[in-house]
């Protein structure tokens, strides 16, 4: 009788664990969807809270920065739909048509090229935050950037090591 009374009450708790996960879960993607459909400043996600809180942005250039915001997502959403259809299409060559290795390079090409479109596209994004800098903000701006090279200099390139690793193999 305990054993049964004992096994109950630990699949109720297991069962309300998994509600409270699954609950959890739920809310955290929920809440990331809604964070993209508002404001940068006023509801942002890590990186436009950033740099609205590093640079100090008035109201008016947080409603610059903004559209700005909103224009550069809507560009690289895009122009990432457009690389996995490239990626997809090189992996189905590779499961079906292994022979066509020519066919499966050109999406590769293609998926390398949308991926430099998204390099110039961020390039013009922080570019034009820069531009619509105070000079004051535009020097707290030009130390953030360094920061960020000098932190991460090879995150971008695709490599995935410490500031040790990179300094050892630029030697």
């Amino acid at each position: 009788m305990n054993n049964t009374k004992l096994t109950n009450i630990i699949l109720i708790l297991l069962l309300a664990f998994n509600v409270l996960f699954l609950g959890s879960w739920w809310y955290g993607h929920w809440k990331a969807h809604h964070i993209s459909r508002h404001g940068m400043c006023g509801n942002p996600g890590k990186g436009e809270k950033f740099f609205c809180r590093k640079l100090n942005l008035s109201s008016s250039q947080q409603a610059q920065y903004e559209a700005l915001g909103k224009s550069h997502l809507q560009k690289i959403k895009s122009m990432e739909n457009e690389k996995a259809e490239y990626d997809i299409k090189m992996m189905e060559i590779l499961i079906h048509n292994p022979a066509d290795s020519a066919r499966a390079f050109l999406y590769g090409d293609s998926a390398g090229m949308v991926k430099a479109r998204m390099m110039k596209e961020m390039y013009r994004h922080l570019n034009d935050l820069r531009m619509m800098c105070t000079p004051e903000q535009t020097v707290e701006f030009d130390s953030l950037m360094k920061k960020m090279t000098e932190e991460f200099p090879l995150y971008h390139a695709g490599f995935n090591c410490s500031r040790e690793q990179a300094d050892t193999t630029s030697k």
